[in-house]
């Protein structure tokens, strides 16, 4: 038996009448539990038979694998008091192009995304704040952004300071702290510590015909916007030489060095 609290007045019961009782499949009952405190004791007051519909949705109500998931993501993101409560019941959302699906449920500032397909099948991302009011902004998953690939997190890069236009370059590292959440076709990031967030495309240029590498490619001055895109470099030294740019490695993409233009 379930009995979450839907206020300090009333209470929801869900149980399930037994097959014997009415000569058929069992079959699931939601009961709305009216009552008063007296001195810590319940009183009840009132019990009303109720479709789940009528009833303010849970969190991640349905499946119990999902809502699991759904409970442990809003809490560890702080529950009420950041997301605030659910407005609607989770809801699937299918991208017929990309053959991805998610299941959706909105709350009051923010939603929580699950992924039931892909390489992020059985991940769960909660976006509020700034952050989804951005992404809804852009056309949420209908938008150019497309699906959420991570939640908010925390990451340090290093930044490469005193470039010179010439190879090998004088440079100097700096570790700095970004806000950031990704997504298929982008990101929403914080280019420095507290501030206020953009909204970031990725851009694609082509390393052979077959165009399979993501670069980015960007001006000095946005030095800092590129490198929370592609994350810590995996080798100090450029790595590859092509029409005059240099190329070297990230975890997660490739950047380039032009002598006229510097990054």
């Amino acid at each position: 038996i379930d009995i979450p609290a839907t206020s300090k007045s009333s209470a929801r019961l869900s149980l399930t009448i037994p097959s014997w009782v009415n000569e058929g499949p069992p079959q699931p009952r939601v009961l709305l539990l009216l009552y008063r405190d007296m001195e810590g004791r319940q009183q009840v007051l009132k019990i009303h038979a109720m479709s789940p519909k009528e009833l303010p949705p849970l969190v991640g109500q349905g499946p119990r694998e999902i809502e699991d998931e759904f409970i442990e993501v809003y809490q560890g993101n702080g529950g009420k008091d950041v997301m605030g409560d659910p407005l609607v019941l989770p809801y699937t959302f299918q991208d017929v192009l990309k053959g991805a699906s998610v299941v959706i449920q909105d709350f009051k500032n923010g939603s929580i995304y699950y992924n039931t397909s892909g390489p992020f099948m059985g991940s769960a991302f909660a976006l509020f704040g700034k952050i989804a009011k951005l992404y809804a902004g852009n056309g949420g998953p209908n938008g150019w952004l497309g699906l959420p690939r991570t939640g908010l997190s925390e990451v340090t890069v290093k930044r490469r300071a005193n470039l010179e236009p010439r190879y090998p370059a004088t440079t100097a590292w700096n570790n700095i702290s970004y806000s950031i959440c990704k997504f298929e076709g982008g990101y929403i990031g914080s280019r420095d510590d507290g501030g206020s967030y953009e909204v970031v495309q990725y851009e694609k240029y082509p390393l052979s015909a077959t165009d399979s590498y993501l670069i980015i490619d960007a001006d000095e001055s946005y030095l800092g916007g590129s490198l929370i895109l592609v994350g810590a470099e995996v080798k100090d030294d450029f790595t590859l030489r092509l029409n005059m740019k240099y190329l070297f490695t990230y975890q997660e993409g490739w950047g380039f060095w032009k002598n006229e233009v510097g990054y």
